[in-house]
């Protein structure tokens, strides 16, 4: 196993420096598109014939197209940038036993009925052994299967293992591809918060636009209009939707928030966007 490790290294390290070789080549083209580039603008300011503007058409052309080759191949550098460090820390696991991998000491639960006591986490565990995962999601994943085994799944998870021990070279570049991304606990504890936020008080944005005079009125300009028996002054009017009742909202005679009839919306025009205290 160790020399499937070594000549992968070795093929990693010689793709990485065909990609880095392409890499600075496409840069230093770039450059020369860029002094080309002024060098036909200040010929164009001196003599403006049709040539420069063509020239100056395609500098351009050709220096958007370097700019998307250029992240296309540095996304690929990175790619075997992270497969040498994959073979790498495999072979000195290997060789050495120098252990790389989270060891799930995060996923401990002192309370399960057994992952305390069979070494299930911690430093030189069994997630430790196993462990190759590089997001949270999938750290959390194998952590799942260690605490909470479903009887029927074992035999789908061995067949699933069974197909990806033959497939060396798509797992490298499943696992490159996600030491590129960036995750944590916190980042979708944050997300799960967000979306489980119960919101009391949202406003509505009027599709009509807001008039000038109504920005002014709210800010203590101008007056608001008056309909009806209520003044539309100071704050103004707004359009809330609020422990299920959805409308245009302004002052009443008290300064109390007051939700408006379907006539007095009809005669008050145009809407202005506000929050219902």
């Amino acid at each position: 196993m160790i020399s499937i490790y070594k000549e992968k290294l070795f093929k990693s390290e010689k793709e990485y420096k065909k990609l880095s070789k392409k890499y600075n080549t496409i840069g230093f083209l770039r450059l020369l598109i860029v002094v080309l580039l002024f060098l036909l603008l200040y010929f164009c300011f001196q003599k403006p014939y049709m040539v420069y503007f063509v020239g100056i058409f395609l500098s351009v052309v050709t220096f958007l197209y370097l700019i998307s080759l250029h992240k296309k191949v540095s996304f690929l550098r990175r790619i075997e940038k992270s497969k040498i460090e994959i073979n790498q820390k495999e072979i000195d696991f290997l060789e050495k036993g120098i252990h790389f991998s989270d060891n799930g000491s995060v996923f401990q639960n002192q309370t399960h009925p057994y992952a305390f006591d069979l070494d299930i986490f911690g430093e030189k565990s069994l997630y430790h052994h196993i462990n190759r995962a590089s997001s949270y999601l999938g750290k959390k994943c194998l952590a799942d299967s260690f605490l909470e085994v479903e009887i029927p799944r074992i035999e789908e998870n061995q067949k699933a293992i069974a197909e990806l021990s033959e497939k060396l070279d798509w797992r490298q570049y499943f696992s490159a591809l996600m030491m590129q991304v960036s995750d944590s606990a916190d980042f979708y504890q944050k997300i799960d918060d967000w979306t489980t936020k119960e919101i009391d008080d949202f406003p509505i944005v009027d599709r009509s636009g807001v008039a000038l005079d109504e920005f002014r009125h709210r800010l203590g300009k101008a007056p608001g209009p008056r309909i009806g028996g209520m003044s539309c002054e100071g704050r103004g009017r707004s359009i809330c939707r609020k422990n299920g009742r959805e409308g245009v909202f302004c002052h009443n005679a008290d300064g109390a928030w007051a939700r408006m009839s379907a006539q007095d919306e009809m005669r008050g025009g145009r809407m202005a966007i506000g929050r219902q205290s």
